[in-house]
């Protein structure tokens, strides 16, 4: 089935991920002193981004499969780099030989729409992916599958940030030329990955012989399926998912159906809130630490080595508890308080104790970040009926990103209004709050629906 493909093809792209991250793109932004509000809509803009997997619902219906809408338009996306990685070169070359500064402002900007556009389409194919992928892997090895490419991944990861650390002080008279080959870098790992990618196999087309899907025609005998179940088995085709629904349904048809499942709207709107919860402050800690502390971006990254070394070492003992658990949701209580509290201490704590709680801090957030990862992605195929896939990840994708943005922007916005009161701290407080909200509403919720099907099981 190409799973060392996929395992590899991960590895890549999450070092490509990595690279070009918020992560980076704050300490940077902390290191130059660019200004807090124009960091603020910087950072949003990768997660407006995410709203590509709408497009990608409505633009892969004129490509012949989702294998090839997810490669032609990965190359296209992970191209853009090259966009302002050259205009950095160049302009840097143009000041080393006497000629006008570096626009550190407006280059900001044109990276900030390269991240906008990249992440636009890079988006889009996250539901044609999820789709091809799941018709890959049998339900039963899904946990384990996601926990080994999830350790692929992170590994990737503590190589990146390792050679970032070694790397991203390199500033001879000034250039941050460091920065540079992590660019580089980060676009041959985009190269790699698209490569590998494209080897990958992809579930077969139906055959002549076997007939159109009985889906398609709600007319006969036997019932549509619902939202809630996936088709009978005698009504389904060896054919993927996406072959049936883009000829029976318009965009909006396809939109609607998610929108009226209440399970799986329940489900993404909590994980929706919690992730613009998070990003209230989460981008601005590389920020924070950099400029307001004077910490180096390289111990930065070192850190967040850490918070990769703790994602790879715990990534199969998530993987076995969700597949053995009676519901993914029974595992989320272990490690979504931990991260709800993980702001707290950078509100309190002095420059020093927060230089010596950090790197802890980034361990333990690792680990509990994995597991966070793996549930949602248990959850969001759990609530995804069988056959409606694109629909339902794009809707998913879309209203994560618009809640990752919306905090994001809020969370720049809050801290500049909040210098008074202390500014990122207030901030960190503020998320610490706004987290834990919502993980009593999930709790909440959740315990709600165990019991009401706990009920339907006795009656």
């Amino acid at each position: 089935m190409g799973f060392n493909l996929l395992y590899w093809e991960g590895a890549f792209g999450t070092a490509l991920d990595t690279w070009v991250g918020p992560l980076y793109l704050s300490g940077l932004a902390g290191e130059l002193k660019v200004q807090l509000p124009l960091l603020a809509f910087i950072t949003s803009l990768p997660w407006i981004g995410s709203v590509g997997q709408l497009l990608g619902l409505f633009a892969y219906q004129r490509f012949r499969s989702s294998k090839d809408y997810t490669i032609r338009v990965a190359r296209v996306g992970r191209s853009l780099w090259f966009i302002p990685t050259f205009l950095a070169a160049a302009w840097a070359v143009r000041q080393a030989h006497g000629g006008a500064p570096f626009p550190r402002d407006t280059w900001f900007i044109i990276l900030a729409l390269t991240s906008f556009f990249a992440s636009l389409l890079g988006g889009s194919t996250g539901m044609t992916w999820m789709s091809w992928i799941r018709e890959l892997i049998p339900a039963e090895q899904r946990g384990r599958f996601f926990a080994n490419k999830q350790r692929f991944g992170m590994l990737a990861a503590v190589a990146a940030n390792a050679i970032a650390a070694t790397w991203i002080g390199w500033k001879p008279h000034g250039y941050y030329l460091g920065y540079g080959v992590i660019a580089v870098l980060a676009i041959a790992c985009g190269i790699a990955s698209t490569f590998l990618l494209s080897r990958v196999a992809e579930p077969s087309a139906p055959k002549p012989d076997e007939g159109e899907p009985q889906i398609r025609e709600p007319d006969r005998s036997v019932a549509p399926p619902t939202s809630h179940c996936a088709p009978p088995t005698s009504q389904r085709t060896p054919s993927t998912p996406q072959y049936v629904r883009r000829q029976t349904q318009s965009f909006l048809e396809s939109i609607q159906e998610p929108l009226h499942d209440p399970e799986f709207m329940r489900f993404a709107t909590i994980a929706a809130a919690f992730n613009g919860s998070i990003q209230l402050a989460s981008p601005y800690f590389p920020y924070y630490f950099t400029r307001e502390l004077g910490i180096p971006m390289s111990s930065v990254a070192l850190w967040t080595t850490l918070s990769s070394v703790g994602a790879f070492a715990t990534a199969p003992t998530w993987g076995r508890r969700i597949d053995r658990a009676a519901t993914p949701e029974a595992v989320l209580k272990y490690c979504a308080p931990v991260i709800a509290l993980s702001p707290l201490f950078y509100s309190f704590g002095s420059p020093s104790q927060i230089q010596l709680w950090a790197p802890f801090d980034y361990l333990l957030s690792g680990v509990t970040g994995s597991g966070l990862q793996l549930i949602t992605t248990a959850l969001l195929l759990k609530n995804t009926p069988k056959g409606r896939g694109p629909a339902y990840f794009a809707l998913y994708a879309a209203m994560n990103g618009f809640a990752g943005a919306t905090g994001t922007y809020l969370g720049g916005r809050f801290s500049a209004a909040a210098m008074p009161l202390g500014g990122f701290r207030a901030l960190f407080l503020f998320s610490t709050t706004a987290r834990c909200g919502v993980v009593i509403w999930a709790g909440r919720s959740f315990d709600l629906v165990r019991r009401r099907n706990a009920a339907s099981l006795k009656a």
